[in-house]
């Protein structure tokens, strides 16, 4: 991961992708850095798989849809309201110290709807770390949507949870932040 400035995190379903994002945010919390960005929640209620979203600095949540489990990826329609208010929260965090996106999927990379200023924001934040959440078998469309951007891809699983957050911690560690300067807990 050294010299990256994005790393992707990818996984089969139910690898923890989610859980491991909350694990790195309250981790770069704990060492005094901004966090800012969305994660994803899942909840399966009878025959209803229910996912909210979460503004990590403000511990906010938002329904994002609401549909059977069997459903796939782009018939999962997220509400308009939800999208609008997720666009606004990205754009509040640009120059945060570690930005984390869970998730880009099919929405965003294959679609039209979703996170639609994601991509162009992760352009932006240029130097500043970035943590994204890549739908399985999406990462070749997200390096495409992104060419200029050089990206760590972390593959989840059970097996690497501690090690890959090991990793992630020490490469927060190696970047600068706050206007250039490391928080004194990293340093």
């Amino acid at each position: 991961m050294v010299g990256k400035t994005v790393v992707v995190v990818t996984g089969g379903h139910g690898a923890g992708k989610s859980h491991f994002c909350m694990r790195v945010v309250r981790a770069a919390q704990r060492r005094g850095l901004s966090v800012g960005g969305l994660i994803t929640h899942k909840l399966e209620v009878d025959d209803t798989e229910i996912r909210f979203v979460e503004d990590v600095s403000r511990r906010v949540y938002r329904l994002l849809y609401r549909c059977r489990p069997d459903v796939g990826p782009l018939g999962r329609t997220p509400l308009p309201e939800t999208i609008g208010w997720a666009e606004g929260v990205l754009e509040r965090e640009a120059e945060c110290d570690l930005l984390v996106l869970d998730e880009l999927g099919p929405h965003e990379l294959v679609g039209s709807d979703g996170w639609g200023g994601a991509l162009a924001l992760l352009e932006r934040r240029a130097e500043r770390p970035t943590l994204v959440v890549v739908g399985d078998g999406l990462v070749g469309r997200f390096h495409a949507a992104l060419p200029r951007r050089e990206t760590s891809v972390i593959a989840l699983s059970e097996e690497t949870r501690d090690e890959s957050l090991a990793a992630m911690l020490a490469w927060l560690s190696g970047h600068p932040t706050n206007g250039g300067r490391r928080p004194a807990a990293v340093r």
